[in-house]
């Protein structure tokens, strides 16, 4: 069972589970240092052991009391006694739980409500909270009679349409969906006493926020909503857009060879942007940045929006859209159009008309927001869109980013965890109404739960916040070096398991890359504030696309808490030896004669096997490439690997029209590179971010049709912009680089025959000199085309059979054959320290 179907199937049965049960409660908890925390964590589930009967809901309303008293602040979210009691001993333990939510408070200008556009939507969403929520139903019900008289369709009907219903993709019914989608859970949010003070809306967002302050009214909202989707999707040019984890500028320079037909649509973040314009342009736009290993990806909307499509309808806007008029708010409108805060009296119909035409400036309206004082920001919407961008705004200042629901997870379940990760974090959330209205009553406890360290004899506390150590530093000292392993691998999956919904954190394979897990953008970063908080490190909001794997992330915290080098390899960090010998500890390789090991290479040799064979046939050779040149004997032999053609790009990231484009030289080092360090017992994703090298000898051997090729058919153009990378022999040692994370020097090397020796030669003087720790190096060679063969014969210089004879009295010419060999090599004292096996 693959790791992604195990999660698959996690996520099935959770919310299934949850179903079918009552909804979960918070247990809150505060204190004035984060060991008092733990401290009356531990109190408190000691004290419950010790009830023969007791109400959770009870005990839950007793702790709201004073749950915003101290600014350490935990919440622990369960259904029955025993999931509250657990994650109160995880709390105590400061063990990382799935249900567990914890953080320091700081001051701050209140809760600050961010909108999307469009891009949040997903099939079911708000299906969940229609069936349990009285209030969503009650203002999802208001909002589809305010857009009866301007839509031709249903909006209750719509949101259980079914998944391949094409109206999903259809921009005058989405808009308004999400419009009044987004209306309904703010009065959610603010049913549970989380009133906004501030509001920011991207695009569409912007009509949201308007509504939800009183600025506009909700039949005024919804008119708006409904013109201003029809308007689009009567554009007559095909658009799409995307986002992009770059800078503006970058991005911006990126676009220019496009002519026109790409403009940036959004600056959301430091190094997160948009790009719209042509449908085709897009999806060019998006193969470039994906053979970078650049993150981008389409969002789900058929139009372009914020590019100059939007002329086409800019006057009809203008004409619709005249006679709404915005009133003064109380609640500041932070302006995505401007990039500060505006009177909402001004929003008319050339304000909207802007909006739509000109680049989104989110990332300017945040910090106008931070600049004023605000610091929790809330995404409310059916799954976090902006958050990574707005959490690396906000990183600057220590502001926090949340998010509500989240795709498959739109029910009061997430929405009760979001409303407790909420509370800890500092927005103000109405506890004893939410307990109240379940009927809960306060019940006596002891006064050593309710009184806090200092206020009594009590031994001194083990942790602070106020330490010189982090939080994980002061849980790892003194532990067994495996076990510190162990422990902050446990601190992320939990983290994993959390952002994804799931009960358990053993479902979470710690090699599968965050994205295959199903962690995006939004959600790494919810990742990325979960693990500072729970680590008391600080933490760039990038952290979990610089290391993509649990196992990795786990070892970079280790190391960043302890203040030691990165222990991602069996090697000891170097100091450098002149002449010290190399020691090769993995071999990966392919040899022809069916050769996939050092193993089998010895058998062959030792055999005396004869591995030359005739021509292949899979590779679009003439029968004849000779030509008819009479009288002369050409060889039609040499040593051909069987499977050169064969390669799983999905495993290595790469898609199907890239790994066409590729010289299969690329792809045989990289499956000899992944093999040369499982040889050596090393896990190849674990080397992410070391210093490792890359020394590789490669030659051009003609594959494909060439940069400059004027083919024009459908194949030849469907790797058109992969070609350049797939067949330069320079990208092969950054390829191999980038695939693996290495980050010591990366060489390719093409000195003809040489070519592999002298890569061998360059990694020994890299290791010595301590450029590198250790390093990949070999070669492969793959004759694409039987070039060699013919330009050598016309010589007389290769032998009539293919075959060498060195040193023989019968020797009669050289002979061409394929291969390649990586070798991991390491200074030999080094691998002997770390008890590596040397070849």
């Amino acid at each position: 069972m693959t790791g992604a179907y195990r999660l698959r199937r996690w996520r099935d049965r959770r919310v299934a589970r949850w179903r079918g049960s009552g909804e979960p409660i918070p247990w809150l908890l505060s204190a004035p240092t984060e060991a008092g925390l733990r401290e009356k964590a531990q109190r408190l589930a000691r004290w419950i052991r010790m009830q023969s009967k007791l109400d959770p809901a009870d005990v839950g309303r007793t702790l709201a009391v004073d749950a915003a008293r101290w600014s350490h602040r935990a919440a622990v979210v369960g259904q029955t006694q025993q999931e509250l009691l657990n994650g109160l001993e995880a709390l105590a333990r400061g063990a990382p739980a799935t249900n567990v939510f914890s953080a320091r408070v700081k001051d701050g200008g209140g809760t600050v409500f961010l909108f999307p556009g469009q891009g949040s939507q997903w099939v079911g969403m708000g299906l969940e909270l229609l069936d349990t929520s009285v209030v969503f139903r009650d203002r999802m019900t208001e909002c589809a009679n305010a857009l009866s008289p301007h839509v031709r369709w249903s909006l209750l009907e719509v949101l259980r349409a079914d998944p391949d219903d094409p109206v999903w993709k259809r921009a005058e019914v989405v808009q308004p969906v999400l419009f009044a989608y987004m209306v309904s859970l703010s009065a959610v949010w603010r049913s549970f006493g989380v009133n906004p003070s501030a509001v920011i809306g991207q695009s569409l967002g912007e009509i949201v926020s308007a509504c939800v302050i009183g600025a506009l009214s909700l039949e005024d909202g919804a008119r708006h909503v409904a013109l201003w989707g029809q308007a689009q999707a009567a554009i007559p040019t095909q658009g799409a857009m995307a986002s992009i984890s770059m800078k503006a500028d970058d991005l911006e320079r990126r676009l220019r060879p496009w002519g026109g037909r790409l403009e940036v649509s959004a600056i959301n973040g430091p190094h997160w942007c948009g790009a719209s314009g042509d449908s085709d342009a897009i999806q060019g736009l998006l193969e470039e940045l994906s053979t970078e290993g650049i993150n981008a990806r389409k969002i789900d909307v058929d139009v372009a929006a914020h590019s100059r499509h939007v002329d086409a309808v800019r006057e009809r806007l203008r004409r619709d859209l005249r006679s709404i008029r915005a009133e003064s708010a109380h609640v500041p409108f932070y302006s995505s159009v401007t990039g500060d805060a505006l009177d909402t009296g001004t929003l008319d119909a050339e304000y909207w008309a802007t909006n739509l035409r000109q680049p989104v400036l989110l990332e300017q309206a945040v910090r106008a927001a931070l600049r004023d004082g605000h610091r929790v920001f809330i995404e409310v919407s059916p799954h976090p869109v902006l958050t990574g961008a707005v959490q690396e705004t906000g990183d600057e200042v220590g502001a926090m980013v949340l998010g509500s629901l989240r795709r498959g997870q739109g029910g009061k379940v997430r929405l009760i965890n979001a409303l407790a990760e909420a509370h800890v974090r500092g927005a103000s959330v109405d506890w004893q109404g939410f307990f109240e209205r379940r009927g809960a009553r306060e019940v006596g406890m002891p006064l050593a739960i309710s009184s806090e360290p200092g206020e009594r004899d009590a031994p001194p506390p083990r942790l602070s916040t106020g330490n010189r150590y982090p939080l994980l530093r002061a849980r790892l000292d003194g532990i067994p070096r495996a076990e510190q392993r162990e422990m902050t691998r446990d601190l992320v999956r939990v983290q994993v398991a959390t952002v994804l919904g799931l009960a358990d954190q053993d479902a979470i394979d710690v090699g599968m890359s965050f994205r295959d897990l199903g962690v995006d953008s939004a959600l790494a970063t919810e990742l990325v504030n979960g693990l500072s908080q729970a680590s008391g490190l600080k933490l760039p909001a990038t952290i979990a696309f610089d290391f993509p794997t649990t196992r990795g992330l786990a070892d970079h915290l280790r190391a960043r808490a302890l203040e030691v080098s990165e222990d991602l390899a069996p090697v000891v960090p170097f100091r450098g030896v002149d002449g010290e010998p190399i020691a090769i500890v993995g071999i990966g390789c392919r040899f022809p004669g069916g050769v996939r090991s050092s193993r089998e290479l010895w058998d062959l040799v030792a055999t005396g096997t004869d591995a030359i064979d005739g021509f292949p046939g899979d590779r679009g050779w003439d029968d004849d490439p000779y030509g008819s040149e009479a009288g002369r004997r050409f060889p039609r032999h040499g040593g051909f690997l069987e499977d050169a053609a064969e390669f799983d790009p999905a495993f290595f990231g790469i898609g199907p029209r890239e790994a066409l484009a590729m010289d299969p030289q690329q792809r045989l080092l990289l499956e000899g590179a992944w093999e040369a360090l499982e040889d050596a017992g090393i896990d190849p994703g674990s080397l992410r971010g070391t210093s490792t090298g890359v020394f590789a000898g490669i030659s051009s051997q003609d594959y494909g049709p060439g940069l400059r090729s004027s083919r024009g058919d459908e194949d030849a153009e469907d790797v058109t912009r992969h070609r350049l990378t797939g067949t330069l022999t320079s990208v092969a040692s950054g390829r191999l680089a980038y695939a693996l994370g290495l980050e010591g020097p990366a060489v390719t090397v093409d000195t003809a025959c040489s070519s592999s020796l002298v890569a061998m030669h360059l990694a020994a003087q890299a290791l010595r000199s301590g450029e590198c720790d250790l390093a990949l190096a070999g070669g492969a060679t793959v004759m694409a085309t039987p070039g060699m063969f013919v330009e050598f014969s016309r010589q007389g210089g290769l032998a009539p059979d293919g075959r060498c004879k060195s040193f023989g009295a019968g020797a009669d010419g050289t002979g061409w054959s394929e291969g390649s060999g990586l070798l991991l090599l390491a200074r030999l004292s080094d691998a002997k320290r770390s008890g590596q096996r040397i070849h």
